[in-house]
C-alpha cells in the first residue's frame, strides 16, 4: 500500500532533519514523505530545503497543529497515512510493520513510542503509551461510550486509513491548534476497528518545549490543557449524539490538571464556577475508575486530592509550589 508520512514542523530546527531522515529510511518504500513548516521562523526551512529532491514541502502561515495536519493532509496520496511530529522520529521498520497490520475495515494501526530526552537518550522504560496500560484492538467505539476513551499512541504512533481520515478531515484549526491528534484519535474508531502492536516503533522525545508533556504548572500552559480536556471532552458527547454534561467521564489526567488549576491559578482557571470539593471528588471517582493504575498509586492520588481539596487554599498553593518548583 503507498503511504504518506506527514511531518510537521514548527521551529524544530534541532530535530527536524532527524524525523525527515527517519521518514526517508523506512524499509517500506512505496511511500512519499510531506513536510509541512507551519510558519516557523528559526532555520527550519533552509533545512527543509535540503531534502527537496526528496520530499515534497508545504510552507504556510503559521496556523497552529491542526491547520499543519490539514494542509499535508489535502498535499498527500497515500492509502495509509503517518502524521510525524518533527521533534520525534520513525524506527526504519515502523511503517512495515505496521503496514502489515492493515486489512478492510481498520480505521488505524497504533504501537508504542520510546521516550527520549532532548539529546536523543532513552528514558529508562518510559514509553507512551506506558508498559502498564494495555493497548486495545477492535471496535473501541464501545470502550469510548463506556469511559470516554481508550489507550492510544500520540501522533507519530498512529497508521491511519485514508478512507477513515476523508471522513475526520478537516480539522477545526481554530478550536484545534494544539493537541489535534485528539481529534483524529477520538474519531477513528467511529470509522472502522483499531489494530494494536505491542512494541515501539518510534521515538518521542521529551524535552522544555513540548510543555504539553512536562505536567508543569505555567499558567497558560495549564490553562490550555484544562481547555484542551474539556473540548475532548465535548467532541465525545458530540459522537455520542448525547448532550455535554460537566463532568461527563472521569479522567485522571484531567483530574490532576483540574486541581492544580484551581489551586495554583484560580483567577486562570477555565471554569468560573469550579470549586476544590468538586474537583477532589472527580480527582477520587478518577482515581478509583483507572483500569491500570496500581492499588498502591491510586490510595497515593485519593490522598492527595483529599488533602488538596480539604486543606486551607493557602496550604494547598504552598505544597504545589514546592512540588513544581
Amino acid at each position: 500500500m503507498h503511504v504518506s508520512i506527514i511531518i510537521n514542523n514548527h521551529n524544530y530546527e534541532k530535530y527536524i532533519v532527524e524525523a525527515i531522515k527517519s521518514a526517508l529510511n523506512q524499509t517500506h518504500k512505496n511511500r512519499e514523505v510531506i513536510v509541512v513548516d507551519d510558519g516557523s521562523t528559526d532555520s527550519s526551512r533552509d533545512l527543509i530545503k535540503n531534502y527537496k529532491k526528496e520530499v515534497s514541502a508545504v510552507y504556510k502561515e503559521n496556523g497552529g497543529q491542526a491547520s499543519a495536519l490539514n494542509a499535508g493532509f489535502e498535499a498527500s496520496s497515500g492509502d495509509l497515512i503517518l502524521f510525524l511530529d518533527a521533534d520525534d522520529y520513525l524506527q526504519p521498520e515502523a511503517v512495515e510493520t505496521a503496514a502489515s497490520m492493515w486489512e478492510t475495515g481498520v480505521a488505524k494501526v497504533q504501537y508504542r513510542l520510546q521516550c527520549i530526552d532532548e539529546n536523543g537518550n532513552p528514558l529508562d522504560d518510559f514509553v507512551k503509551p506506558r508498559w502498564e496500560k494495555s493497548l486495545p484492538s477492535g471496535y473501541v467505539k464501545e470502550q469510548i461510550r463506556e469511559r470516554g476513551d481508550y489507550v492510544t499512541s500520540p501522533t507519530s504512533g498512529n497508521l491511519f486509513s485514508r478512507d477513515a481520515l476523508e471522513d475526520i478531515f478537516p480539522i477545526p484549526p481554530k478550536e484545534w491548534r494544539i493537541c489535534a491528534d485528539a481529534y483524529m484519535y477520538l474519531k477513528a474508531p467511529f470509522y472502522g476497528s483499531v489494530r494494536s502492536l505491542n512494541c515501539t516503533l518510534g521515538h518521542y522525545r521529551i524535552h522544555g518545549e513540548n510543555a504539553w508533556q512536562t505536567g508543569g504548572a505555567e499558567p497558560e500552559m495549564l490553562s490550555r490543557r484544562v481547555r484542551v480536556h474539556l473540548q475532548k471532552q465535548e467532541l465525545i458527547a458530540k459522537l455520542l449524539g448525547r448532550d455535554f454534561e460537566f463532568p461527563l467521564f472521569t479522567n485522571m489526567n484531567f483530574a490532576r490538571d483540574r486541581m492544580v488549576s484551581l489551586v495554583l491559578r484560580p483567577d486562570d482557571h477555565p471554569l468560573s464556577d469550579d470549586d476544590r470539593i468538586s474537583a477532589m471528588w472527580y480527582g477520587l471517582r478518577s482515581a478509583y475508575n483507572s483500569d491500570y493504575a496500581s492499588c498502591r498509586r491510586r490510595i497515593k492520588q485519593s490522598m492527595g486530592y483529599i488533602g488538596l481539596g480539604a486543606m486551607p487554599r493557602v496550604v494547598a498553593k504552598h505544597i504545589l509550589d514546592r512540588y513544581f518548583n
